[in-house]
């Protein structure tokens, strides 16, 4: 597809974040399904289509393709990570579903697919790997259809500073770990700063400049913590999952602001419906 000067100029200003760590407990199936089960499902329900096609940026989580795909989605993937996504090809294998999907070893901002060629775009957990937020969305809008669906996860950004979550977590991470043993001192993505979370303010000014934003949800405080304590097998962190989960849902309630993730469901129909704002 022929892209517009503006586009081109766009993309190559967006660089790939690195440096972005990946939490210990997305890899177990369990734990993950505890804290983001129902928003997956509230995303099926909402974005499914069935007949239509979806686009998957990142695989973050490998089950989201064969899900949309049994549902009768036509589904195309596209990961950079070649050990992520052999791992969506052999779960979309497994669910004998290879012929709804496809899956690219590829990174996004490098593959421009076909103009208003999807239904349904997923980003879970994606957009935070890109120096640039506002050119992907762009990028994003024009594969869409109109009338067809975006929706995005990614971490945000708290109203502590930097420091003062490092601080807090690095003095966690000495007590635990002397309690516990190097196997939690050892892991690499175990309750530090969150890398690459992106700005409210930005991520809402953004999507509403192109599409309707019909609901967005603030979610994890202290959950996405105690995550990080039952993926590294800290002892007692999965039997204190109720306590640390009503806890979460008072300080959400309480604060919003202290939510480290943020999902956007939209539509491509800037003129039709209510926009809903979100909330800094």
């Amino acid at each position: 597809m022929v892209m517009l000067k503006r586009a081109v100029e766009d993309m190559a200003r967006v660089k790939r974040v690195e440096s972005a760590v990946w939490p210990a407990w997305q890899a177990n199936e369990a734990i993950r399904e505890r804290l983001d089960g129902a928003l997956r499902s509230r995303l099926l329900d909402w974005g499914v289509d069935s007949g239509k096609k979806a686009l998957i940026i990142g695989g973050c989580w490998p089950r989201l393709a064969t899900d949309l795909a049994q549902a009768g989605m036509f589904v195309t993937v596209i990961e950079p990570d070649k050990q992520r996504a052999r791992q969506i090809s052999s779960a979309v294998a497994g669910a004998e579903q290879l012929a709804r999907v496809n899956v690219h070893t590829d990174d996004y901002k490098n593959r421009t697919f076909e103009s208003a060629g999807f239904h349904l775009v997923v980003a879970w957990d994606a957009l935070q790997q890109y120096s640039e937020l506002a050119p992907m969305l762009r990028k994003v809008h024009r594969e869409m259809k109109t009338g067809g669906r975006l929706f995005v996860r990614v971490p945000v950004q708290r109203l502590q500073t930097r420091a003062q979550t490092a601080v807090l977590r690095k003095k966690i991470r000495l007590v635990l770990s002397l309690m516990h043993g190097g196997d939690v001192s050892a892991s690499n993505a175990w309750l530090l700063p969150a890398t690459g979370a992106i700005s409210r303010l930005e991520l809402r000014e953004e999507l509403e400049s192109l599409l309707v934003v019909e609901d967005a949800v603030a979610h994890h405080s202290v959950l996405a913590d105690w995550a990080d304590l039952a993926g590294a097998n800290v002892p007692y962190a999965a039997a204190l999952y109720p306590l640390i989960q009503k806890l979460d849902q008072r300080l959400l309630q309480r604060s919003p602001d202290s939510a480290r993730f943020m999902a956007v469901l939209a539509r491509k129909e800037r003129e039709l419906g209510r926009v809903f704002r979100m909330q800094d």
